[in-house]
């Protein structure tokens, strides 16, 4: 197995379709690949090893860091592990894998340099308190993410992540909307997200 060559621009069907025959883990799924079985069929499978493998999973295409992306995630998030992993050649980089972070399962795959992430899809943190807002916060910005705002940062492998407090959830849901809109207003503010900020904000409300 090997990662798409750079400079490889395929048309979108004919890409699809390599990158199924080079990842296993997709062809049970993909309508490109009908012919090896319908999604939710009888080769779709509901564990890898001992890890129950959902529906719809996460498939996510890195330039050629998986496996740095991977061992971060893994040793940041508890509940998370490498489940599988396929090489290019014996010694080779991993090429693609199937592995949990914070018990959510995930799949990747090193697709070359003209797969990259946007803040159009992001991983939401949820954290019990500052101190795990704080903890999860750290790690990322000490691995080089990129801190944007209200409680968004950007990995170093460009993927973004919410690491918000469990705190903040319960404060917009009150049923007054003057507080919820102090609240707002306080998080547009914020990098980080401060828990004691965002109370005092609803308290003054």
């Amino acid at each position: 197995m090997s990662a798409l060559p750079p400079n490889h621009r395929p048309h979108r069907t004919q890409g699809c379709r390599m990158v199924i025959r080079c990842c296993p883990a997709l062809r049970a799924g993909h309508p490109a690949a009908a012919a090896d079985g319908p999604l939710g069929g009888k080769e779709h499978r509901p564990y890898i090893g001992d890890t129950h493998m959902n529906k719809v999973t996460p498939f996510l295409m890195f330039n050629d860091q998986l496996e740095a992306a991977i061992e971060f995630y893994t040793a940041t998030f508890p509940n998370s592990k490498v489940c599988n992993v396929a090489r290019a050649g014996k010694d080779g980089p991993i090429s693609s894998a199937e592995f949990v972070v914070g018990g959510q399962f995930f799949m990747g795959y090193n697709g070359g340099p003209y797969f990259s992430f946007s803040e159009g899809i992001s991983l939401y943190v949820d954290c019990a308190d500052q101190d795990e807002v704080d903890e999860y916060w750290d790690k990322l910005v000490k691995a080089g993410a990129e801190p944007t705002q209200c409680g968004w940062i950007k990995d170093p492998f460009g993927l973004s992540w919410q690491i918000v407090p469990r705190r903040f959830t319960e404060l917009i849901r009150d049923r007054d909307p003057r507080k919820v809109k102090a609240v707002m207003e306080a998080m547009m503010t914020m990098v980080k997200l401060d828990v004691a900020e965002l109370e005092r904000a609803y308290n003054e409300a």
